[in-house]
């Protein structure tokens, strides 16, 4: 992406990801979101679409604020300036001045760069007149890999920003050491502490079928997107957690 910014000749940076589609009109609308919102960077909307039941599961899941612990650019919704968007748009000299991408970042790094230009004073705006579909991993075993890089990749943008640090970030991994602790616990508390890791998961799974009505998925999908929740909330915990208890051991910059 570096790369290409820096050979750019244009005055406007307009990120497409391999992953998704974007509509007729979508550069007009971004730089329709420039003029009436003078932010440094605009985005839009993130419509999620799967291939096969198992990736119409994925995207019903990953569209649910309960999967993404809120929705940030996954919906629709009124403009409004935000932490970051989905993709993004950005003057060319936006982005020199920032410092461009981080390199050291596989995942988050469009977090961390708008990160940096709010810091300088930018501003980031939404415009659901912008959107992109976006095709989703079409399997849990993908899903599980994405989700485990977003957690570790986590930690590492908070050991350069802290500030950027979100309570619903961590929920994934307090629910993951509540579900594995009671297992050592019963050793000495007995076995009824067992009920635990049981209770949580079958509130989640009732938590997550009540969002699944609630957002109109259909049901022959709610199973599936009960088992897509606990796997991208758990990989992520377990990626998170990971990058956490490594972090001491790893070389700066790894």
């Amino acid at each position: 992406m570096n790369i290409g910014i820096r050979a750019a000749r244009g005055a406007i940076v307009v990120r497409v990801d391999g992953h998704c589609r974007i509509p007729d009109g979508y550069v007009a609308a971004v730089l329709q979101a420039f003029v009436e919102s003078g932010a440094e960077c605009v985005g839009g909307a993130m419509v999620a679409e799967g291939e096969g039941y198992w990736g119409e599961v994925i995207a019903s899941a990953t569209s649910s604020a309960f999967g993404m612990g809120g929705l940030r650019f996954h919906g629709h919704g009124p403009p409004r300036y935000m932490d970051t968007v989905y993709l993004g748009a950005y003057p060319k000299h936006v982005l020199v001045e920032a410092g461009l991408y981080d390199e050291r970042f596989v995942r988050n790094q469009d977090d961390e760069l708008n990160y940096r230009i709010r810091a300088r004073g930018g501003k980031v705006y939404f415009s659901s007149r912008i959107w992109a579909k976006y095709t989703c991993r079409s399997t849990l075993a993908k899903l599980s890999s994405q989700y485990f890089q977003y957690g570790w990749w986590k930690v590492r943008l908070y050991s350069k920003h802290l500030r950027m640090l979100r309570i619903r970030h961590l929920l994934p991994s307090v629910f993951l050491l509540a579900l594995i602790l009671p297992f050592p616990a019963s050793l000495s508390l007995g076995p009824t502490v067992l009920f635990v890791p049981a209770g949580l998961v079958a509130l989640h799974a009732t938590v997550g079928a009540i969002s699944c009505l609630r957002d109109g998925v259909r049901i022959n999908l709610i199973p599936g997107a009960i088992a897509a929740f606990i796997v991208l909330h758990l990989s992520y915990g377990v990626g998170f957690l990971g990058a956490l208890v490594t972090a001491p051991f790893r070389r700066t910059g790894s």
